[in-house]
């Protein structure tokens, strides 16, 4: 008779160790890239916000001088939303991106708004705090009676 030679079919341990340590390296390695694209988005995320509330305080101040009118500057905190309003008109809004709040502003008008007039001169003195993806809280303020405003990491 003859003798046959059974295969055992499988994976050795050792095959399964290598297997397991490569993917292993492979998945730290895109855990690694994943994290640091967040924290890079995040990053640009807080350029791209300082930058439009910035943009927005001045385009309100520039279309209340072009169009000899008051204008006001409301921040809605349950809604992550600036607005600014012309002769109660709204004329143009910023939505904070997900995951990113507005934490509180210091208006020290009674009806929490940041007038603007007609010659684009605040005369509301104020800070807005907001918080971003990485629990960051950063600090934008506007000068009173000029037109300053500034951005404080």
């Amino acid at each position: 008779m003859k003798n046959v030679r059974r295969r055992n079919k499988g994976f050795t341990l050792v095959e399964i160790l290598v297997v397991m340590a490569i993917v292993s390296i492979i998945s730290s390695i895109i855990f690694l890239e994943i994290k640091s694209y967040k924290s890079f988005k995040n990053d640009l995320d807080v350029d791209y916000v300082n930058d439009e509330i910035v943009s927005l305080i001045n385009g309100a101040r520039h279309n209340c001088i072009l169009n000899e009118c008051h204008g006001e500057l409301m921040f809605y905190l349950n809604t992550n939303t600036i607005k600014f309003y012309e002769s109660s008109a709204l004329k143009d809004e910023f939505v904070m991106p997900l995951g990113f709040t507005i934490t509180g502003n210091n208006v020290t008008t009674s009806d929490n708004q940041i007038y603007i007039e007609n010659t684009g001169v605040i005369n509301t003195p104020c800070s807005l705090q907001y918080r971003d993806r990485k629990g960051i809280f950063h600090l934008i303020t506007i000068g009173v009676g000029t037109a300053n405003v500034e951005i404080k990491n």
